[in-house]
């Protein structure tokens, strides 16, 4: 099935099938399928929206059906939860869409039984989800905020234990919204005034960054980021405010020698380029060949030429005698847990 729902379920049964990231697999999807923008919209929504909410969607599917979670067939599974998801967050959609819809897909996917099974669980959620006994944080807190805020149950205990259990809730919530995207336009070709006057009309909501001077976001574009011309002219990078201001901090300049330690994709290798105006020399460093190959396509497309590529292990120390004293500035992104970016991210948080 090839639309939105069928791809939905597509995309979310391969990340239960393989350790890649859902970015990964997203990038890999566009190479292979077009869709038209309302079904993009829609299949951005169930695929984010599973993920998003996986854990509040299996504690109800547990509790109306007789079969655990665990014996139940992982792209059955997959199928309930976009049905689920779409009865309790899509309002647009009526309940007999999203039953008639999973149940089309159940039989195309499982057989005849899956597919019954789907149209009783999604049949009895549209009747009893008022009713199901949702776990009391007064009683049981951590696994309450775990359940009705959809995050594994170790998080919300650490975070608790940190920050008590009112601002763990607040962070929840914060992090359940749906991020708008922010990008940086790339001074070498334009400057922000000029980018939002080049994408207003394919997108909605613009704002401009309160702290990054080259920054802002939108939401609903009415086509994929990579197909935007301003994206193909390398007219902007998409990166989080957060990530701009760490660049602007390290404050390369104009004839300087940097290391981007752990470069990566190269957002902040980009970023940094810019700032240096194609001046001077920055050397991207990272253990990832394939990371470095593409984050060389990256460097083409925003027009930045002062960028060689190393692959090697930072921590290999013949590397580090020999960059002994080489450069006027350092930047280490270490790799990390990936936490901070679960808003944007959300299959992260069932991986970490």
């Amino acid at each position: 099935m090839d639309d939105a729902r069928g791809l939905a379920l597509h995309i979310l049964n391969k990340l239960d099938k393989s350790n890649k990231t859902l970015d990964s697999l997203l990038e890999e999807f566009q190479k292979d399928h077009l869709i038209s923008n309302r079904e993009r919209a829609l299949f951005n929504a169930l695929v984010y929206g599973v993920l998003r909410w996986k854990g509040r969607l299996d504690w109800i599917i547990s509790h109306l059906s007789k079969l655990p979670i665990n014996k139940t067939k992982s792209e059955v599974l997959n199928i309930l939860r976009i049905g689920l998801f779409q009865i309790i967050y899509l309002d647009r959609i009526p309940v007999s869409a999203a039953v008639n819809t999973s149940v089309e897909m159940a039989k195309h996917s499982a057989d005849k039984r899956g597919a019954g099974y789907v149209n009783a669980i999604l049949r009895k959620a549209s009747r009893e989800l008022e009713t199901l006994p949702y776990p009391d944080i007064a009683e049981e807190p951590e696994y309450a905020i775990s359940v009705n805020k959809s995050f594994p149950k170790w998080i919300v205990k650490r975070w608790i234990k940190l920050l008590g259990k009112s601002q763990t809730i607040e962070l929840c919530d914060a992090i359940n919204e749906i991020p708008s995207i922010t990008v940086r336009a790339n001074t070498l070709k334009t400057n922000r005034q000029d980018l939002v006057n080049s994408i207003e009309s394919d997108v909605r909501n613009i704002r401009l960054t309160a702290s990054s001077p080259d920054g802002l976001s939108f939401s609903n574009p009415n086509k994929s980021i990579h197909e935007m011309e301003t994206f193909k002219n390398g007219q902007f990078q998409v990166q989080d405010e957060a990530a701009q201001l760490v660049t602007l901090l390290l404050d390369p300049r104009s004839g300087d020698a940097v290391l981007d330690a752990c470069a990566g994709l190269g957002g902040k290798t980009g970023h940094i380029g810019q700032l240096m105006k194609n001046s001077g020399k920055i050397t991207a460093l990272d253990i990832d060949k394939e990371k470095l190959d593409k984050l060389n396509r990256e460097m083409e497309r925003l027009g930045i030429t002062n960028v060689t590529t190393v692959s090697d292990d930072i921590e290999n120390p013949l590397l580090l005698k020999s960059y002994y004293g080489q450069f006027d500035r350092i930047l280490i992104d270490a790799p990390c847990s990936n936490m901070g970016v679960i808003r944007r991210n959300p299959d992260i948080k069932w991986k970490l």
